[in-house]
């Protein structure tokens, strides 16, 4: 089967089985609805885009209230509503995108040093939300022009990193308290996934003299580089990187596709590898044999599997227990993993 056919087949069935109420709802939902805007540009199927429209329509109509809840159970809403502003021009999309990101930046709860965060109860810091603000701040930046919006992304990537990365393996861990001070164990797979996907958006937003830009790219190659060494024989990796005796999991692999390509083809001013990109050509290698492992968690109805429900922080045993199925975001990054692989001629 072709990386084409396997993604109608994915899109298919996802919105099937979303509107049949079989996948979870949740903060996940704008993944997916990303993933469908994607593949309706990609596979020429309007109904995809549609079905993305249906659901930020609905969620419009009730009403997202930004002062309560967790910020990300909305905070990757404004990459669909941006995606559905440039098919339609409907300025709605652009405004609800816009008025995320001012609740960002001038309203969220924060750490002391300035980092959103994202959910109610003690004063965290989750790998997890780095993806949840500034992927929004710059891709809204990217069409309003909104400088504050690009100052505020690489901040909350630097501040996350301070706190969360290990400085001796370039892995980032799951959680940092801010009351102990102290940060949980284990590097999260797929917290990592997320932390490199948003550390890839703010890179390639930044101008090329901005000063936060070469150390991020080091950090980004860094973790990048210790994420391939412990990529398992399936293509897969472990839902804890460094624990070979932790289960493999899918929508991290989906998303390390998504960074490897993105890194080596997308580098500094879109240029490619040899003209300077972010990470080395040979990182390719890593990312075929990625896709080769997330194709083989589809089913031949096109149902996502092996991904591992919303993951708390905790020790190792908490990952372990974390059930493995089918979920919104672990579908919606298998169809841009799958389209970025296709668009670039890799898979």
């Amino acid at each position: 089967m072709s990386d084409r056919q396997l993604l109608r087949r994915v899109a298919d069935e996802a919105l099937r089985a979303y509107g049949a109420g079989e996948l979870p709802r949740h903060w996940g939902d704008g993944i997916l609805m990303l993933g469908l805007l994607e593949a309706a540009d990609a596979l020429g199927e309007e109904r995809y885009a549609q079905g993305a429209r249906r659901w930020l329509d609905a969620q419009l109509a009730e009403g997202v209230n930004l002062a309560e809840g967790a910020t990300w159970d909305w905070g990757a809403m404004p990459l669909p509503a941006l995606a559905l502003y440039r098919r339609s021009r409907e300025e709605r999309y652009l405004a609800f995108a816009r008025e995320v990101c001012e609740h960002i930046t001038t309203k969220a709860r924060r750490t002391a040093d300035g980092a959103v965060v994202t959910h109610a109860g003690r004063p965290q810091l989750w790998v997890d939300s780095m993806y949840f603000t500034a992927p929004a701040l710059v891709r809204t930046a990217a069409v309003t022009g909104e400088q504050r919006y690009v100052e505020e992304a690489p901040r909350e990537i630097e501040v996350h990193a301070r706190h969360l990365l290990d400085a001796s393996t370039g892995l980032f861990y799951h959680m940092w308290d801010e009351e102990s001070r102290q940060h949980s164990p284990c590097p999260w797979a797929r917290g990592n996934a997320w932390a490199a996907l948003a550390t890839l958006e703010v890179l390639n937003a930044l101008p090329h003299d901005h000063p936060q830009r070469p150390p991020l790219a080091e950090m980004f190659r860094r973790q990048m580089e210790a994420v391939v060494r412990l990529q398992d024989a399936s293509g897969l990796w472990h839902t804890v990187l460094d624990r070979p005796d932790s289960y493999l999991e899918t929508s991290c692999a989906a998303m390390f596709v998504l960074a490897i390509v993105g890194g080596v083809q997308r580098g500094p001013d879109g240029r490619s590898l040899l003209q300077g990109g972010w990470l080395p050509a040979e990182m390719l290698a890593s990312a075929r044999r990625a896709w080769d492992g997330v194709r083989a968690q589809v089913t031949p109805e096109g149902r996502v599997t092996g991904v591992s429900a919303g993951t708390p922080p905790g020790g190792f045993e908490t990952y372990q227990k974390v059930p493995l199925g089918s979920q919104t975001f672990g579908t919606g990054f298998v169809l841009l993993a799958g389209i970025e692989m296709d668009r670039r001629g890799e898979g």
